[in-house]
């Protein structure tokens, strides 16, 4: 999942600001108190950027990732994506670009920002520009046209800039046929694993040994530096149950955020799917296509049940179910499939239809037309929004309060009698985290030790509001005596002694292959079984084996059948001997085939290569100051 978030990152920057105004509107009214408190984040070579600017392209960055994530966005995952790091680093990036540009003299005429303000739907009245509706528009969302227009003269310098550089991009037919062979060619494998909890049962440990064992390894029993603080959570929830949102708020965010609620277009459909590989040869395509046809043939009959030969004939897991794939949106299938069903009518039965999962026959049963949802229906989710982001302000200008006030003395025990919310204490922790209570909260474990004893921190993001804390003690580190973990010492041991025993054993199994005896029969005597792995290519998984880079790397720099890879490699806990079985090399008429779309891709990736490059080699030489933790 978090790998698909960031493939093609290097587009971020134009992305970032030529979707400027879903930054300010979907945050409505953010930046009323925080743009009071401004202050310096960072420094680009003396180009300053604010908090406030970092923290506008964080909520809209997670405003993303709820709409890309949905119910799968959880505040784990959420910590994982590390969103304000994200958001600092696309800043700085932002900065270097503007700066490179202005030095290399691209220039950007009023003329071509009113041709990319006239392009913007949210500004045009009968489908075209409206200046009345455009400032009326920018005027509800509390920004200057002045400071809009700035905005968008820095996308397009940018895009001017990322233009020039990616013209440079040039992939010639053989370097793209070599890419495209290095890409599909695939490897068979044979393989044997040795697991260390086999070889458990025969090593023993004595007391010398677990004695020696400790004092070598002692530092690894080290329990770290540990720290207790108290704090005080300030709850959006909380603070919002002193906030009022007025009919006319709700009404105006409804009027300005229409297309929130505009209920999309919705199919619902059945298939049956015939499977063909993205790479399958014109004979596999042909054989399936001759199948496939036949059940489209049926499918058409007058009363023809699709249900049942979906059952029947579809090698989709929806078979059971009679292909039925329910209601589902653009965005949700892949793009042919897609495009089939939405110019579908009930009751149609589409022509085959090709996808990477292979030919598919779609039966559309219902279509739900595209409605806007009524304000009466919406007002309920407008006025908690609303009150959501009210109730952030007020909890962030609290906290802030509160930390200036413990600034001059006061106790955080004594704030929160004062505020009248609930102070809480926490146990021992480490500096790595979590802090029991804030587990949510990633900064807090090092924040907390980054103060003195008695010391009052700066506020902290957390999931729902904020929150301050105090450091209260500190424990330094320690290495327990022997015999309070001697249990788990001669544990370690034993399973240092099986690894080692399963080391000698794939080096004794490699020795004698290469000294000519049979792979397989050497698996069977010593009670090995032998298994076979693929077809799979360079970035492939291997089928019970999983993704390992190593295996992929070694196994293709082998030249022939019975090559054995020459040292045991790790895997999931094991020791795995390798050798190739079997190369497969591609057909170079499927290249002819596919010349032009894979020429594209390359070239496309050589684009986004170049310009990454020159980025980090910009900031390398970059003078970057971060003020304030990430």
């Amino acid at each position: 999942m978090l790998s698909l978030m960031r493939k093609h990152a290097t587009s971020w920057l134009i992305k970032t600001f030529m979707a400027v105004i879903a930054v300010v509107f979907v945050f409505w009214g953010l930046g009323s108190f925080r743009e009071r408190r401004a202050a310096r984040y960072a420094e680009v070579n003396g180009d300053g950027i604010s908090a406030s600017e970092v923290a506008r392209l964080y909520d809209n960055l997670v405003e993303q990732a709820r709409k890309q994530y949905r119910d799968f966005l959880t505040p784990e995952l959420l910590q994982r994506l590390d969103l304000r790091k994200e958001a600092v680093n696309r800043l700085i990036e932002e900065r270097l670009a503007i700066q490179e540009a202005v030095r290399l003299e691209l220039g950007v005429t009023d003329d071509e920002v009113r041709a990319q303000l006239q392009k913007y739907p949210m500004f045009q009245r009968d489908g075209r520009f409206d200046r009345d509706l455009y400032l009326r528009v920018l005027s509800a969302n509390r920004i200057q046209p002045g400071e809009f227009e700035a905005q968008q003269k820095r996308a397009l310098l940018i895009e001017k800039l990322r233009n020039t550089i990616e013209s440079m991009a040039v992939v010639g037919e053989a370097e793209a046929f070599d890419l495209w062979r290095l890409e599909k060619e695939k490897a068979v494998i044979d393989f044997v694993s040795f697991d260390p909890d086999r070889y458990l049962k025969d090593t023993t440990v004595d007391d010398k040994e677990i004695e020696e064992y400790y004092a070598k390894n002692n530092k690894a029993y080290e329990v770290p530096e540990q720290a207790r603080i108290g704090y005080i959570n300030y709850l959006q929830a909380e603070f919002a149950k002193q906030i009022a949102i007025s009919p006319q708020e709700i009404q105006d965010y409804y009027n300005w955020h229409s297309e929130e609620f505009q209920q999309e277009k919705e199919v619902h459909a059945r298939h049956i799917l015939f499977k063909l590989a993205e790479d399958a040869t014109q004979e596999q395509v042909q054989s399936v296509r001759k199948k496939a046809l036949v059940v489209l043939d049926l499918a058409r009959k007058p009363n023809a049940d699709f249900e049942k030969l979906a059952i029947q004939y579809s090698e989709d897991t929806s078979a059971p179910k009679g292909g039925d794939l329910g209601f589902f949106k653009k965005g949700s299938m892949v793009k042919p499939f897609e495009e089939a069903a939405f110019n579908m009518a009930p009751g149609e039965i589409s022509d085959l239809v090709r996808t990477p999962f292979g030919l598919h026959i779609i039966k559309v049963e219902e279509v739900k037309e595209p409605v806007v949802q009524p304000l009466d229906e919406a007002k309920g989710q407008i006025e908690a929004k609303l009150k959501a982001e009210q109730a952030n302000d007020v909890a962030f200008e609290a906290a802030d309060n509160d930390v200036e006030d413990a600034m001059q003395g006061r106790s955080l025990r004594e704030i929160a009698q004062a505020r009248g919310v609930q102070y809480v204490e926490s146990p021992y922790f480490n500096e790595s985290g979590p802090v029991p209570g804030l587990e949510k909260v990633k900064t807090a474990a090092s924040s907390a030790f980054s103060l003195e004893i008695k010391e009052v921190g700066p506020k902290l993001e957390a999931p729902n509001g904020y929150v301050v804390i105090q450091l209260l003690e500190k424990k330094p580190a320690a290495i327990p005596e022997l015999d309070s973990i001697r249990g788990r010492v001669a544990t370690d041991l034993k399973k240092e002694k099986a690894d080692q025993l399963a080391e000698k054993k794939a080096a004794e199994f490699i020795e004698i292959v290469a000294g000519g005896k049979d792979f397989e029969t050497t698996a069977k005597e010593m009670n090995l079984e032998m298994k076979v792995g693929g077809p799979f290519n360079r970035s492939g998984a291997v089928s019970d084996l999983g993704i390992n880079p190593k295996i992929n790397m070694t196994v293709f720099a082998l030249n022939s059948p019975g090559d054995l890879v020459p040292e045991p490699i790790k895997n999931r806990g094991k020791l795995l001997v390798v050798r190739l079985k079997e190369k497969i090399k591609p057909d170079k008429q499927e290249f002819e085939n596919e010349k032009k779309e894979f020429m594209d891709r390359m070239t496309t990736k050589q684009e986004n290569d170049l310009f990454r490059d020159w980025i980090e080699a910009v900031k390398d030489q970059a003078k970057i100051e971060i003020f304030q933790e990430i």
